[in-house]
């Protein structure tokens, strides 16, 4: 800070960042970019030829997480169902069976695995 005084004007923190913040944004004001405005219209017929291009496709699994979903809701019954998606269904759950009793046995592992910390750390002190 520029003073004509006799005594020398010590500068805080706060004047310090300000200061560099004037410094930093002072200087030639940077010229914007103008970029050029195009008419960018495609034929409707491209653009719904281009949806049914990238329609996305549901898997079979997709298919079934969404009926027994609809089970679960109850917006449709077992009768209402196919003998393949009951058949396909059971297989998924099953599957889903299988995959929390390997969740269950992982968190019981881990369980174990702390208490067993715990008990070493308080036989050690």
């Amino acid at each position: 800070m520029a003073n004509n005084s006799l005594m020398p004007v010590k500068e805080g923190i706060f004047t310090k960042i300000k200061n560099w913040w004037k410094d930093l944004f002072g200087k030639e004001p940077i010229e914007p970019y103008h970029m050029p405005v195009t008419n960018l219209e495609m034929p409707q017929e491209k653009v719904v030829s281009f949806a049914r291009e990238v329609k996305i496709e549901e898997t079979q699994e997709q298919r079934l997480n969404r009926l027994q979903q609809a089970l679960r809701e109850k917006r449709i019954t077992q009768k209402e169902i196919e003998k393949e998606d009951k058949e396909l269904l059971r297989k998924l759950y099953d599957k889903q069976i299988q995959e929390l009793k390997e969740s269950i046995i992982e968190k019981q592992n881990k369980i174990l695995q702390i208490k067993y910390e715990q008990k070493r750390k308080a036989h050690n002190n």
